[in-house]
């Protein structure tokens, strides 16, 4: 049985952490914007085809916003922060983030 303080330290896997930030910013960068994207036009009521015109025009301009912060939150995430305290942090990145989406949101409406 081992005591708390007596785990062993984890290595850091610098090529898992690389394929893990490479997925996180490309597919999953992409995938949430048009899902946030095409959910707040559903929310709103739009057709599908203003939904998909709203992706067509914001994509771009929220994946660049987004790619002044979550890298950095990604890379400190994998690499400083504990596995286990790793959905907090990115939860609370996230809360701030959120803000940030919703008052783009709004400006729009």
């Amino acid at each position: 049985m081992k005591l708390r303080g007596e785990e062993k330290m984890k290595k850091l896997n610098v090529a898992n952490t690389a394929v893990k930030f490479a997925l996180d910013q490309t597919l999953g960068a992409a995938f949430n914007t048009v899902l946030f994207i095409a959910g707040i036009g559903a929310l709103r009521g739009h057709s599908f085809d203003a939904v998909k015109g709203a992706v067509l025009k914001d994509f771009f301009p929220l994946i660049f916003a987004g790619q002044k912060l979550w890298p950095a939150v990604s890379l400190i995430s994998f690499t400083l922060i504990p596995v286990e305290s790793r959905t907090l942090f990115g939860s609370l990145v996230g809360v701030g983030w959120g803000i940030f989406l919703s008052l783009t949101a709004a400006k729009k409406a």
